[in-house]
């Protein structure tokens, strides 16, 4: 029992992990309906970033981590108003934009911070706590705190304050916004520039429990992605949700199963997912009819 606990608690840890870097999927997505490709990098970077300001130009940590998260940020400001913004609506040309930062990202971070895992100190030091037959880390407290803080933030944001919605006109309908006296390209580049700083603060906050690569940053984004796409894009208020399935399937797979099967278990659950989104239902029953029959029969009653 003590180990299912103990392995709970890592899983909840990670699920936060995944929410924040989810939430800056969503808010590309609510705003400018722009899949951020960046995403991962800004994670690996704002982890990177705060091993860099902290363990070699000794900062204390907190100070370390807000300055890397608000370069990060800096970073995103910079790619949406000189490349996202020319693009305008063109969707194909800004995602191939990000694609190019996420890799002008990795191979920086490769160049400047090496290949190997960096562990930055941690924002609350200590033992873990014992809580019964459970060792809970005072980061791995930091990480969910933060997280439902975050979550809970963008959901009143949006659905309570007059800029959250008016931010959200922007992707619903762009031309409408406008005509509203909306200024449609301020709030994306708002919407991305936040994006950036909730995927660095995800990077600042694990990388003390979780060592950090210059090549790991877009497998977490991926990982984050279908965790919000199980709840549908842009749904901040059930993200939690698809966040802590994709961490237990991982964790619980790793912990009981095998380490090696995890990603493979995570990434072949994406696939049927997408797939499902993609093929209609007729198409569905048809292929059912193919491999299936009987189970089709029973489920088209």
């Amino acid at each position: 029992m003590a180990e299912f606990l103990q392995l709970t608690l890592a899983n909840i840890t990670l699920a936060a992990v995944y929410l924040l870097i989810g939430q800056g999927w969503n808010l590309s997505i609510a705003v400018s309906g722009l899949l951020n490709l960046a995403i991962g990098g800004t994670y690996m970077i704002g982890g990177m970033l705060s091993f860099r300001f902290a363990a070699e130009w000794g900062m204390p940590a907190a100070v370390a981590a807000l300055v890397a998260v608000a370069a990060v940020a800096a970073i995103a400001l910079v790619v949406e108003r000189l490349l996202l913004r020319p693009a305008d609506d063109r969707v194909v040309v800004q995602i191939i934009a990000t694609i190019g930062v996420s890799m002008v990202l990795i191979e920086a971070a490769r160049h400047w911070f090496g290949v190997d895992p960096l562990k930055p100190p941690a924002l609350l030091p200590g033992d873990p706590i014992p809580i019964g037959s459970v060792l809970v880390p005072p980061q791995a407290v930091c990480v969910i705190v933060v997280a439902v803080v975050a979550t809970v933030g963008l959901q009143v944001f949006f659905r309570r304050s007059d800029p959250g919605r008016a931010m959200r006109a922007c992707a619903d309908n762009p031309d409408g916004a406008r005509g509203l006296g909306i200024d449609v390209p301020r709030q994306r580049t708002i919407a991305y520039t936040a994006a950036g700083a909730l995927a660095a603060l995800a990077g600042v906050l694990i990388a003390p429990l979780i060592p950090i690569t210059y090549a790991g940053g877009d497998f977490m984004a991926l990982k984050a992605f279908m965790a919000i796409a199980i709840v549908g894009l842009g749904n901040f208020a059930w993200a939690p949700a698809g966040a802590l399935v994709v961490a237990s399937v991982e964790g619980y797979i790793a912990g009981y199963v095998s380490s090696d099967y995890r990603d493979v278990v995570v990434l072949s659950l994406l696939l049927m997912m997408l797939l499902a989104k993609v093929v209609r239902p007729t198409e569905r029953l048809r292929l059912l009819n193919r491999f299936a029959p009987r189970f089709s029969a029973v489920s088209s009653r």
